[in-house]
């Protein structure tokens, strides 16, 4: 058992708490099959610490872990502890066991081969296909897959607490981007008896005293005729919505068992990640996996998995901020375990949404001395001073979007924030200096690969503010330019010192005056300051 890792509630959010200091994590996840190999494990997992990450994400696969039934395989998970321990690095294990987006290619041979006692998920009922195309789809209504994905899992967590005596590993993810894709429910025989059966009481009085259920979820209910009490078509309706709700119920019992059964081992923060929906372009469940902890069913989650310290959104669209709002609830941390390689995305989660961690997905794909490994070059020798100052609401996110301006307040004192190029530029023409300016521009935040999510390095202005006491800030960014003022005080800058940390403390560089006072940060990189404003009357 481990108690000593915990997520722990504050004004703003949470923290993740080891040995009771607050940590961020700052990393990235690597691809799926970068843990099936010894060699891959150490060549990631290094490429990770090149990158200035201060974790990993990384999978254990049932089908290695399990070969035979009843036999277990530590040599894997053995070799994961190990590399990120002597690295200094943080692990997040990804447990694909029986469901991995919407599929069950990490299920074992023996358990894929034996359709009786773990049936495959039907998603058609007039056909009675059992798949869509991807690969072999097991059925969550399956009492003997759950037993068997339990047994599994416990054995992984057992051996983690065996192995793991530096806290190396502080979270745990269950399963994969469940849910059903094809159809918006499981059609197969055991899925038909639950469909007939009555529904949850949890879920009931949910519907019924409106208290701990979206209007999404409640509103399928209405339609159906407001029922205290039936089956499920008679309570939610046979429609996409009503078959979600339904698909989310069991999908949450099934992680919230496999994650119970770890807990006995070591009882760390386990979550679970979702396949974003509605998107564009899918807009009924079934077009992204049915009963997944999507948006439109976090709270039957939330009833159904209360072993599960949050719900985590994979964000691989355009619009990041609008998830991350969705996602950050007072019952729900946010935590990003897979993403593209955008910075300023980053920024804003850490300081606006106060989230314990932010992970890239493809982690060795990322280049050495990319935007993303500037920023955590600077925030990963700093994970506890940031969490710290998001416990105690110290903390302010700056992305600046279509060269607006931003402010953010700190009690009385108000920050202007601004594109510090920007601001440059119209100094040059207003004053007529000849000053040849070069706009940035944006390169690849990854290494030259055949195919790839387009992920180029951020041109907004972006960064962090953190307040250190009333009259002194940290700013770690780039491309800003701050403009401090209060109410009855007159505010003027009093000192600005170049730096960075190094295992949480701060090494000061230039102090910065005359010309150099136009730009604390670099414009196109980013660097740390530490400012001193001096109030007056």
């Amino acid at each position: 058992m481990n108690s000593s890792i915990k997520i722990e509630k504050h004004a703003k959010g949470s923290s993740l708490l080891i040995d009771g200091i607050p940590r961020a994590l700052f990393g990235g996840q690597v691809h799926n099959s970068s843990t099936s190999s010894i060699e891959s494990i150490k060549a990631t997992f290094s490429k990770a610490k090149k990158l200035n990450y201060n974790f990993v994400i990384g999978s254990l696969n049932w089908d290695q872990f399990e070969r035979t039934e009843g036999e277990f395989d530590s040599t894997l998970i053995t070799q994961m502890i190990e590399t990120a321990s002597e690295l200094g690095l943080k692990l997040v294990v990804l447990w694909f066991g029986a469901f991995k987006n919407a599929a069950s290619t990490y299920a074992p041979t023996w358990v894929r081969s034996d359709s009786k006692r773990f049936p495959r998920a039907v998603v058609s009922k007039a056909d009675g296909s059992v798949s869509w195309g991807h690969g072999p789809v097991l059925s969550v209504f399956s009492p003997e897959l759950l037993e068997a994905d339990k047994r599994a899992f416990g054995h992984a967590m057992e051996t983690i607490a065996n192995l793991d005596q530096n806290q190396t590993v502080v979270m745990v993810q269950v399963e994969n981007e469940v849910g059903l894709l094809g159809s918006s429910r499981d059609y197969c025989e055991l899925a038909e008896e639950q469909w007939s059966g009555a529904v949850p009481e949890a879920i009931l009085q949910a519907f019924t005293s409106g208290i701990g259920v979206d209007d999404h979820s409640r509103s399928a209910w209405v339609a159906a005729g407001s029922k205290p009490s039936g089956t499920w078509v008679d309570v939610v309706g046979d429609t996409w919505q009503g078959h979600e709700i339904f698909m989310a119920w069991y999908f949450a019992q099934y992680v919230n068992g496999v994650a119970d059964s770890g807990k006995e081992h070591l009882d760390i923060p386990m979550y679970a990640n979702a396949w974003l929906g509605p998107q564009e372009g899918q807009e009924s469940a079934g077009q992204w996996p049915s009963g997944g902890p999507a948006s439109t069913v976090l709270d039957i989650w939330k009833l159904g998995a209360p072993s599960l310290s949050f719900l985590s959104p994979d964000i691989y669209v355009q619009d990041a901020r609008a998830q991350m709002d969705i996602y950050h609830r007072p019952d729900n941390p946010l935590f990003i375990p897979e993403a593209r390689h955008v910075t300023g995305n980053m920024f804003w989660a850490i300081g606006h949404h106060s989230s314990i961690g932010y992970s890239m997905f493809g982690a060795e794909d990322g280049r050495v001395g990319n935007q993303m490994s500037q920023a955590y070059a600077h925030l990963a020798q700093a994970d506890s001073v940031v969490a710290k100052a998001q416990a105690e609401g110290r903390i302010a996110a700056i992305l600046l979007e279509g060269g607006q301006p931003l402010e953010v307040r700190f009690g009385t004192l108000r920050i202007k924030i601004s594109d510090s190029f920007a601001g440059l530029s119209k100094f040059v023409e207003v004053a007529g200096v000849d000053l040849e300016l070069h706009p940035f521009e944006s390169t690849s935040e990854l290494e030259e690969l055949p195919s790839s999510i387009p992920s180029k390095s951020d041109a907004r202005p972006f960064g962090l503010i953190i307040q250190e006491s009333e009259l002194e800030f940290l700013l770690i960014a780039k491309g800003v330019s701050l403009d401090f003022s209060s109410e009855g005080y007159a505010i003027e800058v009093d000192r600005v010192q170049e730096g960075r940390f190094v295992n949480q403390e701060w090494v000061p560089a230039r102090e910065l005056n005359g010309d150099e006072r136009l730009a604390w940060v670099p414009m196109h990189e980013i660097g740390a300051c530490k400012v001193r404003l001096l109030a007056y009357k």
